[in-house]
């Protein structure tokens, strides 16, 4: 029970990680938070957050999140982690065009096209979303430093080909493809060709 939390107005930094809680509606005076945790709780209400637009990270892994739509207006993001929750889809995260660090692991997503446009990522993880197949979105994400592919379906890496040749991936970047059904043209073409750009290639 958070009650009484709202009178902190001043707090700027909040640990809530692995308390059983299932209402934040109190975290939405405390508008002056740019840190929060609330990973591992019983959460699947974000709204109170809706009006948190100076947060700058948010970690809400491991909670009942299935919509994202509270967190479409915090463009002042730039870490975020929704990991080992069951997310419906991805669509409000479009508009947060400052995220840096993104971490979705283990969250039951297929398609992540509305991230397409996130030119501001350096780390990304989608690893053990087992239906995701498709990354044809992630070819124009060029600031792209580590992006951790792992247990999910994918069968063709060329869109990370062309990260690569539009001057994305490359020297001093790492990427991991462990347990994917690649495609042998994945793996005898594709890969040779993202390792002479530089790129550190686990799979």
């Amino acid at each position: 029970d958070l009650t009484g939390i709202e009178r902190l107005r001043n707090l700027r930094s909040l640990y809530l990680g692995d308390h059983n809680i299932t209402d934040i509606a109190p975290l939405a005076e405390l508008h002056k938070l740019r840190d929060l945790n609330i990973r591992g709780n019983s959460i699947a209400d974000l709204g109170p957050l809706a009006g948190l637009t100076g947060l700058g990270v948010l970690r809400a892994g491991y909670n009942d999140i299935s919509d994202l739509s509270p967190l479409g207006g915090l463009t002042s993001l730039y870490t975020l982690d929704l990991s080992g929750n069951q997310i419906a889809g991805v669509e409000p995260l479009a508009a947060l065009e400052d995220l840096r660090e993104l971490y979705i692991r283990d969250a039951s997503i297929t398609d992540v096209t509305p991230l397409s446009g996130l030119s501001d990522l350096y780390y990304l993880d989608l690893s053990y979303n087992s239906q995701l197949s498709d990354i044809s979105a992630l070819a124009g994400l060029l600031g792209l430093y580590s992006l951790t592919l792992t247990d999910n379906a994918i069968t063709d890496i060329y869109p990370l080909v062309q990260n690569a040749q539009s001057g994305g991936l490359g020297s001093g970047d790492y990427l991991h493809l462990s347990r994917n059904p690649l495609s042998s043209t994945s793996t005898t073409v594709y890969i040779p060709q993202l390792r002479q750009y530089g790129v550190t290639v686990i799979y």
